[in-house]
């Protein structure tokens, strides 16, 4: 039977490890040895140690004896303004800190819902009728209350300009002729409509002016 030797200890040649799970796994031993080390420094020699170590993550681990935050206050120089803090103003400044990311939030949502808005109005935009053949047989079914009401006004005006222009053509017509031809406008009410719409809309329906004889 072949016995296996021994290479003993050898000596690990200090570069950064590329493997990245290598390196996390190296990282976590070392730093628990680091500490082991530390809290037997203090226990021996009755020193104050205080380590802050970061992960190649970013997570931040830290030890101190007796306490962290009680040796790095030894160590970082303070002004009379951080030696004596004052509990008001820093409450203060919390409450402010506080006010300022609800605000920050706040103007994200907003920007958020402004964002989603612009797309959808986009996409309306995009699959909109661009002739009056499309218009009319336009699908109507996913419009919310708000934009058929918007629709519904937007045809109106746009029945209004087109009986005003019809007037002034008509007029103009009568007058080359010899005389003003008489004008009739009817109200054409659409039975279709519900009453609780056509109080909503008082015109009761769009406006249709009567063409003399001779224009037909």
């Amino acid at each position: 039977m072949v016995r296996r030797t021994s290479t003993g200890r050898r000596k690990i040649e200090i570069k950064r490890i590329e493997d990245e799970q290598t390196r996390q796994v190296t990282f976590s031993k070392r730093r628990n040895g680091l500490f082991k080390k530390a809290s037997e420094l203090s226990t021996l020699c009755g020193a104050q140690v205080g380590i802050l170590v970061y992960s190649p993550g970013g997570r931040p681990y830290s030890f101190g004896q007796p306490g962290f935050e009680e040796v790095s206050n030894r160590f970082i120089p303070h002004n009379s303004m951080m030696t004596s803090p004052n509990p008001i103003g820093g409450a203060q400044d919390n409450v402010v800190e506080q006010q300022l990311n609800c605000r920050c939030m706040e103007i994200t949502s907003r920007l958020e819902a402004a964002k989603t808005e612009g797309a959808m109005l986009k996409e309306r935009l995009e699959i909109a009728p661009k002739g009056k053949e499309q218009a009319l047989e336009t699908d109507l079914e996913g419009f919310s209350m708000e934009e058929l009401e918007m629709l519904v006004s937007s045809y109106m005006d746009l029945k209004l300009r087109a009986d005003s222009r019809a007037y002034k053509i008509m007029s103009g017509g009568a007058c080359s002729v010899g005389g003003p031809l008489p004008v009739n406008p009817v109200t054409m009410v659409n039975t279709c409509v519900s009453n609780e719409f056509q109080a909503q809309y008082p015109t009761g329906g769009f406006m249709a002016y009567g063409w003399p004889h001779g224009f037909n």
